[in-house]
């Protein structure tokens, strides 16, 4: 009965790491293939923290960019490839002391940036080539769901 429990376990570990490196490799390409995209000459229009959660590991930046593509204008908020923040659930963190520093350090409103776009779908840009800190992080947790599901899988009978 045990034993079954144990399989059972380290089978949802194993879907679990299988889900988290489809997403990742998902994401990669993503990133790969937007490093060959074409680039313009684009804008910051905004640029702000936003909390989710309560403490400051929720904070996370949230930039805003236009850019043109034969003559039409796009506006996106793509910084890299991964998770980005839900832009239903936003709420502004100006009151927190990093706020106005280090996000207008980094993307000072009306700085030009150089935009990649997808040239089938213009409206589709990012800024870096490149997946963010949470694709590395998922990456991680896959990993170690790997190893613990295939040691239950593993484990003798």
């Amino acid at each position: 009965m045990m034993l079954a429990r144990i399989q059972q376990l380290a089978s949802a570990w194993l879907l679990a790491a299988i889900v988290g490196g489809c997403y990742v490799i998902v994401q990669v390409v993503r990133a790969v293939v937007a490093s060959r995209w074409p680039t313009v000459d684009g804008e910051i229009v905004d640029a702000y923290l936003i909390q989710q959660g309560f403490d400051a590991r929720g904070l996370q930046e949230r930039v805003t960019y236009r850019y043109s593509v034969d003559g039409q204008q796009f506006v996106n908020d793509r910084v890299r490839f991964g998770p980005q923040p839900q832009r239903a659930s936003i709420i502004p963190a100006s009151g927190h002391p990093l706020a106005s520093s280090v996000v207008a350090q980094r993307f000072p409103v009306g700085r030009r940036v150089l935009v990649r776009y997808n040239p089938r779908r213009p409206q589709d840009s990012v800024l870096h080539a490149q997946p963010n800190l949470a694709v590395f992080v998922i990456f991680a947790a896959a990993a170690v769901s790997f190893f613990v599901g295939a040691w239950g899988v593993s484990r003798p009978r």
